[in-house]
Order: structure tokens, then C-alpha cells, then sequence
């Protein structure tokens, strides 16, 4: 399990902040964020010859309620070569202003386990409390060796400080064990600790890469964005994408720019159907000039996706900052929601995709946009979750059903499980934020998330289109024709030419892209049809005189005309 420390209480010298206990860690308390400014902080530079290892930031947040007696806070720190621990910064709060007692200990492990070994006994000293960063040395530089190693700040006073956190996403880097658990890894929180080691030698580590591979892109998107944070000690000298459309017989090269604290490229757009193979190489500045590939494998194993008919619709940047949740409550019908506006009318919305991380269940539906808030269901909803985590779940809607979106707006919402309310976080990207989220529950109805994007996006196919007027021009292989009579009363034929055998169905839409009456045809030969509708929904009531939507599919094709019903 993984522990998603969410808002949790904003570090200030005199405001009260929102405690999270440790069944609270991955828990967006009752959607009360506090963002207030904090005390400014002042950063230790490195003394000559010593090197700086930091993975936070500004420190923002602190957790009482999860610092129980005994409870412990770690970082785990990746030296780019073998080196000796001189002195380390630890930042803590109190909310009385003063300090107290902790404890540092220094263990050895990995990224996997955590902490393993303890190097040294528990050490007691004073921590300052007033949010600054604070030195502590070792009389003797301590030393680490080659591997990661982990700075561990243990509770040792209920009275003493608590130790901070930053709000900007976390690197994965801190750890957690209350007093009776096992240690857990902290996703989205970095806590405030910084290393200072004397190092050996020069620099023969490879630069570490993150990246968060999608599993799609889609044909009309145009070029698919590729993101990766790199960190190295000695700099880096080149970041590459590396990608391939011909089965990786030959690589393409594209430099990577680092935008906004992340290293970005894109590929190309491709045809629908086409396999994209890709890595990234990086080089670091070090006089080894060491080199990192990701995936590990590069051009032997690289990632890999197909190119889709389509085109998203998206508000995010990509790049999964925090993981959320509204509460752990059960029965709360806890939900998110994201508001779509297409650019072009009209849209089929053919699939729906959410980043998240847990494969565990939950539910999608497209619903109208009525009062700037999710409507009545066009579709759905589906039961969908991810094969990989943290990675996109993602439901196709069955044609027959896809929702016609005409004008305006629509909303795709989320919907968790009433036996798992609290799995699985969606992902949030905190970067140029559109201002389309939203979350729900049965106390606080519907209300918008202006601090992040949710990371759901809607597929649509832009090749079904209007094709207006009587004489169009029909394809020469498969053919939609304009009603007769149109404007028409009580009834009209609609004719279409199939060029070879397929199952047929043709579904007519209101305005609201609502379906009002649906044939399902079946398996038709090829050859010039015909179909009478006689202006009646699918519990054969008459309709309302207005503009309507009819769409023939064929499973591989569609196309949509509009007709008119007078009365």
C-alpha cells in the first residue's frame, strides 16, 4: 500500500490545521483546503566540498495526528557515487512555537523496501520548531557508502515539533511506520530533510529517470506528448526521445526541452493503426559522461502504443502530480466530474480514459450539463479499472449507445464503489489548471476544484460528421442519404447502400444527443436499403417537433446526417 498524503494542514505560525491520522492518509478531508501564506524559510547552502542531496521543497504541510509516539519519517537519499555524511537539514514545526526532543537515525535499503538496516543508534537532539531549516552535525562525517541510505526523524516527545512537508508532489523518496507498523512509501509528500556528503570521487552514477508511459494515442490528436522528470548530480549534457515507426528497424531523434521542472518532446501524428516504438536516452555532464536509458532495455525493449482512430478531449497536462479521493466514507456517493466543450459539432463520444493508482474498480458515465453541474446520463455507467498501476483505465462505449454531443456541453463523471470509497486516487495535474473539476458528495453537492485538472479525458471521433443537404455528395463505398420527406410529418424513409455484407444499426438523437429511438438492423447484404421511422421513441411514443439526429454503423463505419419533424 501506498500512502497518498493529501491536503492536509497548511504550516503556519497561528492557524489551526486539518490533522490526518494514518487511516486518513490518502483522504481529502471534507474538501477544505487551506492556503494561507506561510513563514518564509531560509535554505543552507552547501560548505565547500560537500554536495546537497534534496528532494523537497518549501515546506507547507506537517501531520500530528500520525505522529504518535515511536512513529517515524524517513527520506531516502541516492548518492550519485560513494560518499560520507556530513550534516544534514531537518525543518519542524510546533504549533506553541517551541521546540522539542527527536531522534535521527541512520539506515541503509532501497527504493523497494525502505528502509532496511539501522547504521546507527537512535540520537536524540533538540529540534528548533520555527519552521526554518535547521543544521545538524555529526562530530565525525558519517560514512554511507555507494548505496541509497535513508535519514529516519523519529518520535521520541509528544510535546516536541512535527516534522514538515512540501506541497508541490512528491518524488516518491519518503517513508512512514507508526509505532507498530511496517515501513510504507509516501506518494505526492516530500518531507522536509536535506543530505550533505563529502563524495569520493568523481561522479559514475547514471542519471535517474521517471516517466509515466500511456498505453494510446489517438490518430487526430496530432503529436503525442512524451514527459520524464531527470535528475542528476553532475548535470545533464543531452536528454533525447528516441522513437521509431517501422517496428524499430530505425530510431528518430528529438531533443527534449526541460518546461515547467520536466523534460518534454512529442512525436509526431501518426496514421490510426500505427505501432510507435520509443525511449529516452539520457547523458549526464560528468567527466564519465554516464547514460541512462528509459526503459531500462532502450532500443532492445523499448515502450510501446498504437496509434487510434479519434481525438481526445483532455484538460490536463499528462503529468500525474497527487492522487485524490473525496472521503473514506461508504455510503457518501463520492464522486469527481470533469466539464467537456467540444470545439466542433457534432461528436459521438466513443471512450472514456482516467489515470489512477490502484486497479481497483469504480465507475464512468457521460451525463448532460445542466446548471453548470453533471446532468441527466447519456451514457453508462460502466464499470472500468486499470490493468496497471498507476496506469489509464479505460471503457469503450458500444457504438450503439455513444452519446451524440450536438452543442454545448457535457460531463464525464467518476463514481466510486460503494465497498471501496477510497480506492482508486485519481490523478490530478496541478499545471495550468482549466478550472473544469469538480467533486461531489451527498453533504456538500457538487463543487468545483480550482487548485487541479483530473486526469479524465473523453474520446470522440471527429470522421462522423454532419453532411448537409439533399444532393451531398455520398462515399462511393458506403452511404448515408438525406431523409425523404425532410421536414417531414408523421413519418420519413431513410436510405442508405452498404457495398458489403456487415450488421447494421441506426440510432436517431434529440438535441441533447440523447438517444430517442434505436434499429438494430442486423446483418444486411450489400446492396441499396431503406427504413421507415414513424416519428416514435423506443416505447413507441410520438415526439416533439424538432431538429433530430440519425447515425448508421456498420461496426467499422458511421456517418450522421439531421432531419427536421414538423408538426
Amino acid at each position: 500500500m501506498r500512502y497518498v498524503l493529501l491536503i492536509a494542514g497548511l504550516l503556519m505560525a497561528a492557524t489551526p490545521v486539518v490533522a490526518l491520522d494514518l487511516d486518513l492518509a490518502e483522504k481529502v478531508p471534507s474538501n477544505t483546503v487551506y492556503n494561507q501564506p506561510q513563514t518564509p524559510v531560509l535554505s543552507l547552502a552547501a560548505t565547500a566540498g560537500e554536495t546537497k542531496l534534496a528532494y523537497d521543497s518549501d515546506p507547507e504541510y506537517y501531520f500530528p495526528t500520525m505522529d504518535s509516539l515511536g512513529a517515524e519519517w524517513a527520506v531516502r537519499f541516492s548518492p550519485p557515487q560513494a560518499c560520507k555524511l556530513s550534516y544534514f537539514e531537518l525543518t519542524t514545526y510546533d504549533e506553541s512555537g517551541t521546540g522539542g526532543l527527536v531522534a535521527v537515525t541512520i539506515y541503509d535499503g532501497d527504493s523497494t523496501n525502505g528502509p532496511v538496516t539501522a547504521l546507527t543508534s537512535a540520537i536524540s537532539f533538540d529540534a528548533s520548531g520555527d519552521a526554518s531549516r535547521q543544521q545538524i552535525s555529526f562530530d565525525t562525517p558519517f560514512d554511507v557508502g555507494a548505496g541509497d541510505f535513508f535519514i529516519s526523524i523519529k518520535v521520541v516527545d509528544l510535546e516536541g515539533p512535527h516534522i514538515t512537508g512540501d506541497g508541490d508532489g512528491g518524488t516518491g523518496r519518503t517513508w512512514y511506520r507508526g509505532p507498530t507498523q511496517a515501513w510504507d512509501w509516501v506518494e505526492d509528500v516530500d518531507m522536509n530533510i536535506r543530505a550533505y556528503v563529502q563524495l569520493y570521487g568523481e561522479d559514475v552514477s547514471a542519471p535517474v529517470v521517471l516517466h509515466y508511459p500511456d498505453n494510446s494515442a489517438f490518430a487526430e490528436d496530432g503529436q503525442t506528448p512524451i514527459t520524464a522528470a531527470i535528475t542528476d548530480a553532475s548535470g545533464l549534457q543531452s536528454v533525447n526521445l528516441r522513437y521509431s515507426t517501422n517496428m524499430g528497424a530505425s530510431y528518430n531523434t528529438v531533443p527534449m526541452s526541460l518546461i515547467q521542472g520536466l523534460y518534454r518532446a512529442t512525436i509526431p501524428g501518426q496514421l490510426p493503426l500505427t505501432t510507435i516504438k520509443y525511449y529516452l536516452e539520457v547523458i549526464d555532464s560528468a567527466p564519465a559522461h554516464n547514460q541512462a536509458t528509459e526503459p531500462a532495455g532502450g532500443a532492445a525493449a523499448p515502450y510501446q502504443y498504437t496509434t487510434l482512430p479519434g481525438r481526445q478531449l483532455k484538460y490536463d497536462d499528462g503529468w500525474p502530480a497527487q492522487f485524490l479521493i473525496v472521503s473514506e466514507v461508504a455510503a457518501n456517493d463520492n464522486a469527481f466530474a470533469v466539464l467537456f466543450t467540444p470545439t466542433t459539432f457534432p461528436i459521438t463520444v466513443s471512450k472514456l480514459r482516467v489515470y489512477v493508482n490502484e486497479t481497483t474498480p469504480f465507475k464512468l458515465s457521460v451525463t448532460t450539463a445542466g446548471m453548470g453541474q453533471p446532468g441527466t446520463v447519456m451514457a453508462g455507467p460502466f464499470t472500468v479499472n486499470s490493468a496497471f498501476a498507476p496506469g489509464w483505465a479505460e471503457v469503450s462505449i458500444p457504438e450503439s449507445t455513444q452519446p451524440l454531443i450536438t452543442a454545448g456541453h457535457f460531463f464525464v463523471v467518476l463514481e466510486w464503489l460503494s465497498n471501496t470509497p477510497t480506492t482508486p486516487g485519481v490523478a490530478s495535474d496541478t499545471m495550468n489548471v482549466d478550472g473544469r473539476s469538480m467533486w461531489y458528495d451527498k453533504s456538500q453537492g457538487w463543487t468545483a476544484w480550482p487548485y487541479a485538472d483530473w486526469m479524465i479525458r473523453a474520446v470522440y471521433n471527429s470522421s462522423v460528421g454532419i453532411v448537409e443537404g439533399e444532393d451531398g455528395v455520398h462515399p462511393a463505398a458506403f452511404a448515408l442519404a438525406q431523409n425523404y420527406p425532410n421536414p417531414f410529418n408523421p413519418q420519413t424513409t431513410i436510405s442508405y447502400a452498404l457495398p458489403e455484407m456487415a450488421y447494421v444499426t441506426l440510432t436517431v438523437y434529440n438535441t441533447l444527443g440523447q438517444r430517442v429511438r434505436n434499429f438494430d438492423l442486423g446483418i444486411q447484404g450489400a446492396g441499396d436499403h431503406q427504413i421507415l421511422w414513424d416519428g416514435s421513441d423506443d416505447q413507441g411514443r410520438r415526439v416533439t417537433s424538432g431538429i433530430y439526429f440519425y447515425r448508421l454503423s456498420t461496426g467499422g463505419q458511421s456517418q450522421t446526417r439531421k432531419m427536421l419533424l414538423m408538426k
